[in-house]
This record gives C-alpha cells, sequence and structure tokens, in this order.
C-alpha cells in the first residue's frame, strides 16, 4: 500500500513516521508552563492507561513535569505509559513511544484534550513499516531542504 504524508516540518515528518502524535494548540505560556491540567485527563487506548494530572496548586506544570506524569501512570503490562515520552516543541505537546513499535491512539474522551489541542475524535500515530516489517520504503521525496509553500510530502509504500 502506498501512503503519502505531508508535515510542516523534517521533525513533524520524523515524529509521524514513528507514530507520534501532536496537539493542535500552542499551550506553554511564556515561562514554559501549561495551564489548567489539575485533575484533567488523557485516555490512552495505545498503550493502555489513563493520566489524570496533578497541579493542586494550579501553578503550571512544566513539559518536563507533563511528561512525568504521563509516564507514571498506564497499564504495567507490556506497553506502558512509561514507554512514552511527552515534549513540547513549537509550544505544542508531542507524545511518541521511546522505541516506535505500535503508534499511539488517544481518545477524545480526555479532559484536557482541549487544552493540549486534541480535541473531541480518537488520534492515532501509525508507525510506518514495510510487508516486510523494516522501515518504510521511501518512493518519492521533496523533503530535500526545499519544502513546498505548504510543508513536506513523502510518497512511502507499507504494509
Amino acid at each position: 500500500m502506498r501512503k503519502t504524508l505531508h508535515a510542516g516540518s523534517l521533525r513533524e515528518l520524523e515524529h509521524a513516521l514513528n507514530g507520534g502524535i501532536i496537539g493542535g494548540k500552542q499551550v506553554v505560556d511564556g515561562y514554559g508552563l501549561v495551564h489548567g491540567l489539575h485533575g484533567k485527563t488523557l485516555i490512552f487506548t495505545t498503550p493502555l492507561g489513563t493520566t489524570t494530572f496533578d497541579d493542586p496548586t494550579g501553578a503550571g506544570l512544566t513539559y518536563q513535569q507533563i511528561d512525568d506524569q504521563i509516564k507514571a501512570t498506564g497499564d504495567p503490562g507490556p506497553f506502558p505509559l512509561a514507554g512514552l515520552l511527552a515534549k513540547v516543541v513549537d509550544r505544542s505537546l508531542w507524545i511518541v513511544e521511546l522505541v516506535p513499535t505500535n503508534g499511539i491512539v488517544m481518545t477524545g474522551a480526555g479532559t484536557a484534550n482541549p487544552i493540549f489541542g486534541f480535541g473531541s475524535a480518537t488520534v492515532t500515530g501509525v508507525v510506518y513499516a514495510a510487508p516486510d516489517g523494516s522501515a518504510p520504503k521511501l518512493l518519492s521525496d521533496n523533503a530535500h531542504g526545499k519544502p513546498t509553500a505548504d510543508g513536506y510530502y513523502i510518497l512511502v509504500e507499507t504494509a
């Protein structure tokens, strides 16, 4: 199967190929803090787990605290949330597996979704692999350091 991927930057394209998801909103204030998270949730189905954020003072959480709180929750089974990396890139939340294997699936039911710009729909990250399980076969790209007017496109062959 062939799939065309589009991203605004090479970094975003790599994140997408590794099954990561990106929030659609700039969430970090001028001091690197995200406010309004206390008691709010992110609900993951792959890997399985729900993160309920803890910020009782309302001072805001740093991206490192957000990452730590996501990793501290979840199913202790084969795919715990501890295997995720949450980071803030260009003031938006990016989440990816430390070892890209399954991709990330997050439901739209989390109460923190609007804060991070994920919305009410399920968000699915896909780890792209060729039919033999190897890295996807790059068929065509325009990512030679010269993006089109709206970003980068690549055509890959996948399973």
